[in-house]
């Protein structure tokens, strides 16, 4: 490996501002929008999208296509690499509608007050228990205006809570009862918030009887409103199994990892289990490249199966961006939940798009990752999704909303677009940079680069590696043969990985006892600290203390170690972000036998490196303490990178740099300033020196 030495200031200034300049005009090219691409030639936008489709319609003028999920898996999660080609060529406008469930479309709702025919209200004093209390109504249903699927039964109570179990059925002319529902469940629920107040009635007219019975100490009288509506666009909420990557109990939560295939955007997860009667909280988080750093969704979960069952199993999330979802449940001191499933909910999108005359077919392009989102006046004109409308206001919709006024249009078999351009998407950001002097790093790994399709490798950094450059990851460099280096993109966090803790020894003083742990693989920057203790019960307080290379000892946490009898998960306690290579925990022993710690371990977060390279070889180098942190332009099209399908990137054993030299750090802004203040140090020394000497020879002077 080639070592070369830095330039000066101004021919390195002339270097970057030549090499901005190209770069900048490479990715505005690159990544013009789809307007710009279209007004270049059909050609270029045609050669972005690996896979196509033939649409075939009923006829001409506005078409709905269901897109299968063939097609969503191909596609970005937003669907901006998606275009409808018609059969001249030209690119065609079009509306995407129910892509969420939490916009199934627009409504047209029609409420009344039904005219209530009869009450009757009793109580029912069982034996043992609570009282009953009993309510029957008989209500008028009116006619179901034109066009409505069915009527729906609201109850209407200001009571914060209330459980009852509800039954509907109908009185046909000759007096008989025909039921419904049967031992429904109507709730509110404070905590968690949740409520189930409303019922479909699958009767046009006629008469409805309600029976409720509840044990609330008083009737629940409540008001009774239907209400009819009319959904006009997307089709109802479907549900995907999601495998679990990794599932994890630990303290007092469960931990599961899912996989969320490509395309797929959940607007909901559905968590199911064998358990037959919990309350948890559930959060989701959003993992993996250009993950939103905030929850997508928090929820309290409910299942009971009581006399009248109670089931709050499905949250509402916001979009997702990374490839995994992870889902956090507290079971505070409950055991896990059982046999645990999820399902996300999702609506499959639909292309709404109007063919010219006397146009049949067109084609579907998609794939690839390289467009960019078009924008398109027809988008202006469609609906807000999941808004109440007034038949009024809606009039002017529907041609947008209701399937009946538009065609249904069909997708072919999916094959390879033969006008695709298999040059790696990320061409663009696949050069070298500048060179690199290699001495000042300490260690290296030998990388084999084998990108994607799409140009993109993955490298997942190990705890060895962390241990050796700096908290900040500032310090890590990938070079070619030549020493010049390569972009590169980082995701903290993206993983977590466990380190072993060396038991380095052991000792009782004063009814205490310290345990000297030490990581195995050097300093690290651990989230977590796991504790496997052989005995069936303690008590006992502790405090854990840091010993952090070049600082002073530092107290981390302080509490009590406690196991209950029968109880045997291991004792988990939650780190500061503090880098530390050896740990100190001081357990109170009082008048018991010091507590035997069997086995010690350490969860610390990695990260995911990321670079648009050629295959070939390569070498990370780690290990520069006074490395400033690199600035590369590639992080500025970020999510565009991101984006793209990562190939692997396969890494040999870290070992010492042989280009290793440590005078050559010397060389860097950092190891001058430091040269420069020994310097002073030293000059500052000496002078004092000298004037010490010259005041000692004139005091005695001074006394004669």
């Amino acid at each position: 490996m080639r070592a070369t030495h830095r330039s000066t200031p101004s021919l390195l200034t002339t270097i970057l501002a030549l090499l901005t300049t190209s770069i900048a005009t490479m990715l505005a090219t690159m990544l013009a929008t789809p307007a710009a691409d279209a007004a270049a030639g059909p050609e270029a936008l045609v050669s972005l999208f690996p896979y196509e489709a033939e649409i075939t319609a009923e006829g001409p003028g506005m078409v709905r296509l269901e897109l299968p999920p063939e097609v969503l898996e191909r596609c970005r999660s937003d669907l901006s690499d998606l275009r409808v080609f018609d059969a001249t060529g030209r690119e065609t406008p079009f509306v995407v509608l129910g892509r969420r469930m939490a916009e199934p479309g627009a409504r047209l709702i029609r409420r009344v007050t039904p005219e209530v025919v009869s009450v009757e209200r009793s109580q029912e004093l069982p034996e043992r228990g609570p009282t009953r209390w009993l309510e029957t109504y008989l209500i008028e249903v009116p006619e179901l205006p034109a066009g409505a699927g069915s009527w729906e039964l609201e109850l209407l109570t200001s009571r914060a809570e209330l459980v009852a179990r509800i039954d509907l059925w109908t009185l046909d002319e000759d007096g008989s009862q025909r039921p419904l529902l049967e031992e429904g469940s109507a709730f509110r629920l404070d905590s968690p918030r949740a409520e189930r107040l409303r019922f479909p009635i699958a009767i046009g007219s006629g008469r409805l009887g309600i029976d409720l019975i509840s044990e609330q100490g008083s009737y629940l009288a409540p008001t009774l409103r239907l209400e009819a509506v009319r959904e006009l666009v997307g089709p109802a909420p479907s549900r995907v199994g999601l495998e679990i990557l990794a599932q994890e109990h630990r303290d007092s939560e469960t931990e599961l990892v899912l996989d969320r295939p490509r395309g797929l955007v959940p607007a909901g997860l559905r968590v199911r289990s064998t358990t037959s009667a919990f309350h948890r909280q559930v959060t989701v988080w959003d993992e993996g490249p250009n993950a939103d750093p905030d929850p997508l969704g928090r929820a309290t979960l409910v299942h009971l199966d009581a006399v009248v069952p109670v089931s709050v199993d499905e949250l509402q999330l916001r979009p997702a961006h990374g490839d995994r979802l992870r889902v956090v449940i507290e079971n505070l001191d409950s055991p896990p939940l059982a046999e645990v499933t999820v399902e996300a909910v999702v609506t499959r999108p639909v292309l709404l798009f109007s063919l010219p005359e006397p146009a049949h077919t067109a084609t579907l392009r998609f794939g690839g990752a390289r467009a960019r989102r078009p924008r398109y006046d027809l988008a202006a004109a469609a609906p807000q999704l999941g808004a109440a409308w007034s038949e009024d206001d809606a009039s002017r919709m529907r041609a947008f909303l209701e399937p009946e006024r538009s065609g249904t249009a069909t997708l072919g078999a999916i094959r390879s677009n033969p006008g695709f351009d298999p040059a790696p998407a990320l061409a663009y950001a696949m050069h070298p940079g500048a060179e690199l002097d290699t001495r000042p790093y300490s260690h290296q790994r030998l990388l084999e680069v084998a990108p994607s399709a799409e140009g993109l490798a993955r490298l997942r950094l190990t705890p060895e590696d962390l241990a050796i450059i700096r908290p900040d990851l500032a310090d890590l460099r990938v070079v070619d043969p030549e020493s010049r280096q390569w972009a590169y993109l980082l995701e903290p966090g993206a993983a977590t990985a466990t380190v072993a803790l060396d038991l380095a020894g052991q000792r009782s003083v004063n009814r205490h006892t310290t345990y000297h742990l030490q990581s195995a693989v050097g300093p690290i920057t651990a989230t977590r600290l796991e504790l496997e203790l052989a005995a069936p019960f303690f008590d006992r307080a502790f405090e854990l203390k840091t010993r952090a290379t070049g600082h002073d000892v530092r107290q981390l946490d302080r509490g009590r170690l406690i196991r209950h009898q029968g109880d045997p998960r291991p004792q988990v306690l939650r780190l500061p972000a503090e880098r530390f290579e050896e740990l100190e925990l001081i357990v109170e022993d009082g008048d018991d036998a010091p507590l035997e710690l069997t086995r010690a371990e350490a969860s610390i977060p990695v990260a995911d490196l990321f670079m648009a390279a050629p295959a070939g070889a390569y070498t990370l180098l780690l290990g520069f303490p006074d490395a400033e942190a690199p600035r590369y332009e590639l992080e500025r099209v970020r999510p565009t990178v991101l984006a793209a399908a990562p190939g692997r990137i396969a890494s040999h054993p870290l070992e010492e740099s042989p280009a290793f030299s440590a005078s050559a750090r010397l060389g860097s802004s950092t190891g001058m300033q430091q040269i420069l203040l020994w310097l002073a140090i030293g000059i500052a020394v000496l002078v004092l020196v000298v004037l010490t000497l010259r005041l000692a020879r004139q005091e005695p002077g001074a006394a004669g």
